[in-house]
C-alpha cells in the first residue's frame, strides 16, 4: 500500500471544515494559555479565540508560544 501525505490531510481539513471546524491560515499566533475553565485562550494579530481544544502544528520553537512546552520541546539542529 501507499499512503500519500498531501491527500490524507486534504481530506481531514476538507471534511472536518464541513462538520464546522474553523481553520485560521496566515495568521500567527502571539500567546496561548490554558483558563481556570479548562478552555484555551488563543492570542493571533487577527484577536483572541477561545477553544476548547487546540491543534498545535508547529515546528521546534512550539515554546514560543506554549512556554510550558519549553523544556520539552527543544529545538536542534541536524548535522
Amino acid at each position: 500500500a501507499s499512503l500519500h501525505a498531501y491527500k490524507l490531510i486534504h481530506h481531514f481539513l476538507t471534511k472536518s471544515v464541513e462538520q464546522g471546524m474553523n481553520l485560521q491560515t496566515n495568521t500567527p499566533v502571539l500567546a496561548v494559555s490554558q483558563l481556570p475553565s479548562g478552555q484555551w485562550s488563543i492570542v493571533t494579530s487577527r484577536g483572541t479565540l477561545l477553544a476548547s481544544k487546540v491543534i498545535f502544528a508547529t515546528n521546534a520553537y512550539t515554546g514560543g508560544i506554549v512556554p510550558s512546552l519549553s523544556e520539552k520541546v527543544i529545538p536542534m539542529r541536524i548535522m
